[in-house]
């Protein structure tokens, strides 16, 4: 695991890190092979991606494929890029991007805008050339992969199907918390086998991290009738945020929504869409403060991969070791405040998450309410 965490930081991550400083990459030095394709900086959209002048199918004619690495050329500056069909590295990390149909190949920042010091403005050229033939293909393969929507294709299993389950690690009292898709966006056809789900283990609030007031009045009259009963007593702690757990705003009206959320009548749920990322890091802090160890905390993550795509450590180590690597341990690292992936499965998680905690905004007697209606 280590060393799959080190090759891909070294793409997605350390690129950010180095050129931050205004410091071109050693490993990405000038080299004999030819220039493959030139292209410009069109402008940048809403989310400061940078717009190129090149199509998803003139990079495929160039001979530039997905989980590659290209060679980016503007001036005097030389810088290496892993390229995906998605957002695939940790907070910061750059990539090119083709993203789903977008008509624009994309230079593209993970949460965050193109950084101004690597030069790339409106109308700047750039030269792109083959860096590492599938040098990235590892994170393009394990975030690139898709999944069903159809029932049948869980075994007719609701909960696989619902992604949701009983979490029962550390000191979490059974039937106290679980975790799911949503219960009420049908968009991805999970929602009335989730409502059933919740309704059959007497489910009784919910902490919903996909939605507002306004998204949730919108859906209420398309609601499974579980699912609408429990927005409609009062018991929903409607709280959108989005993935980017480094985001201070985010994680505290997150924690905030875990106090309200359990300052109701119990069990709980946590939702988000999918179930998955969003769902993915408030458990997990959830989890660590209720005495839940790393072992614990990735075995819970990853179930989610092994629900939605079958995947788990026996029979794709590289697909589960890349998951953990770019998507939980950053997130652990960033709340555990540390750099430093191999001492998460050493340090006192549970104390470390406190104090991330407290600096978010919460009350040591909130935390105590917390751990109260979970574990006891």
């Amino acid at each position: 695991m280590k060393e799959m965490f080190k090759r891909t930081k070294n793409i997605c991550i350390g690129l950010l890190v180095f050129l931050s400083f205004g410091v071109c990459l050693s490993a990405c030095h000038k080299t004999d092979k030819p220039i493959v394709i030139d292209t410009e900086v069109m402008g940048f959209d809403d989310f400061g991606n940078a717009l190129l002048k090149i199509t998803p199918k003139e990079m495929s004619d160039a001979g530039f494929e997905l989980g590659d690495v290209i060679q980016l050329a503007n001036r005097d500056t030389i810088f290496c890029l892993p390229y995906y069909d998605g957002y695939y590295c940790s907070f910061g990390g750059i990539q090119v991007v083709s993203y789903n149909d977008y008509p624009n190949v994309m230079i593209a920042s993970s949460f965050s805008t193109v950084p101004d010091n690597l030069g790339i403005a409106e109308g700047a050229k750039l030269s792109f050339s083959m860096f590492e033939k599938g040098g990235a293909i590892d994170v393009q393969n394990a975030m690139g992969v898709s999944y069903s929507n159809d029932f049948a294709d869980y075994q007719n299993d609701t909960a696989k199907f619902a992604n949701a389950r009983n979490v029962l690690i550390g000191r979490l009292a059974e039937g106290r918390l679980f975790r799911t898709a949503s219960p009420f966006d049908d968009l991805n056809n999970r929602a009335f086998h989730v409502s059933s789900y919740l309704q059959k283990n007497g489910v009784c609030c919910v902490l919903d991290l996909a939605d507002d007031e306004g998204k949730l009045q919108s859906m209420v009259d398309g609601m499974p009738e579980y699912s609408r009963w429990l927005y409609e007593s009062g018991c929903v702690v409607p709280c959108k945020i989005n993935a980017n757990y480094r985001s201070d705003e985010m994680n505290a009206k997150m924690l905030k929504g875990m106090v309200e959320m359990c300052e109701k009548p119990g069990p709980y749920v946590v939702n988000c869409l999918e179930g998955k990322d969003r769902t993915g890091y408030a458990c997990a802090i959830l989890e660590a403060i209720c005495g839940a160890s790393y072992a614990e905390i990735v075995d819970d993550y990853m179930r989610t991969y092994e629900n939605y795509y079958n995947y788990n450590q026996y029979n794709n180590p590289t697909f589960y070791n890349t998951i953990i690597n770019l998507r939980l341990n950053d997130a652990l690292m960033f709340y555990c405040g540390i750099d430093d992936e191999s001492l998460l499965p050493t340090i006192d998680l549970e104390t470390s998450v406190r104090r991330f905690m407290l600096n978010h905004g919460l009350a040591e007697t909130e935390i105590d309410q917390l751990q109260h209606a979970l574990c006891d």
